[in-house]
């Protein structure tokens, strides 16, 4: 009786719907213009924007002139951060090289042992904010490295009293974390790419003695080029001295040859007579 009671009023009988569209496809570029009501509607509702005049441009700089004035009175160092400024100029002043990396997200622990690899090669790690920066940095000889260091606050700097930069770049390509951007060696700024470079390059000693053996070789082939013509002409004397002698000697064996055969022919003369 149930299973009746389900069929008959439970079980609703499924209904089939297919969507049809009369007429052509929907025209995207141009459509058809709307109805007038819509048309209407779309008048009343839109937005009407106000006019800028010339009294309000000039409020707008007004108001952009006293935000750059807040920024300058933002950046005015706090006696501690002076400190800190001198403390980070003295670093540029004295380093013989210095790295500047960005630093990624990373965990302490991850960061805490960069700083120890770095430490073990002789390399400072440091980190200043934008601020202490601008305020080490301006009107020095390191200026024209505001750009890249005020660009973001996560700047990692690395200084050294050596110019290894083979270990430096050891240590940074085991930490992904930390991306290498530029660089000052000595009084020069380099790149990453001419840094990548420099690091190529042997040691000093060896660069030192390829230059020798350079300008040793350049010498020899000097002194050679000089005298490979005096040398060719004393060679094409000695050949010739040479093919004489053994001209001379030629001669000298026929001469010889010729008086031993000549008393035979006498001889042979004289007993033709005497018969």
């Amino acid at each position: 009786m149930s299973a009746l009671f389900q069929r008959g009023l439970l079980q609703s009988e499924k209904v089939l719907v297919q969507c049809k569209r009369y007429g052509s496809k929907i025209n995207i570029q141009r459509p058809r213009p709307p109805h007038y009501t819509r048309k209407l509607f779309n008048a009343v509702t839109e937005p009407v924007y106000p006019r800028r005049t010339a009294i309000d441009l000039c409020f707008e700089k007004q108001a952009l002139q006293k935000l750059e004035k807040e920024k300058e009175e933002k950046l005015t160092l706090h006696q501690y951060d002076a400190i800190l400024a001198r403390e980070l100029h003295g670093f540029f002043n004295s380093a013989q090289m210095i790295l500047i990396c960005q630093k990624n997200s990373m965990s302490a622990f991850d960061y805490f042992n960069f700083r120890v690899a770095m430490h073990k090669k002789n390399i400072k790690t440091t980190v200043y904010g934008r601020k202490i920066i601008r305020g080490a940095l301006e009107d020095t000889k390191f200026s024209s490295l505001l750009p890249l260091l005020s660009q973001t606050t996560y700047n990692c700097m690395l200084f050294s009293d050596e110019w290894n930069i083979k270990d430096a770049l050891n240590v940074l390509k085991k930490t992904q974390k930390m991306i290498l951007l530029a660089g000052v060696l000595g009084d020069r700024f380099m790149s990453r790419s001419e840094l990548e470079n420099y690091a190529k390059l042997p040691d000093l000693q060896v660069s030192r003695a390829q230059f020798v053996a350079t300008m040793n070789s350049v010498g020899g082939q000097l002194t050679n080029h000089l005298q490979a013509h005096q040398s060719n002409f004393a060679y094409m004397l000695d050949a010739h001295a040479e093919a004489l002698k053994t001209a001379d000697a030629n001669t000298g064996t026929s001469t010889s040859a010729t008086n031993e055969n000549s008393p035979t022919t006498t001889e042979t003369t004289t007993d033709e007579k005497s018969t």
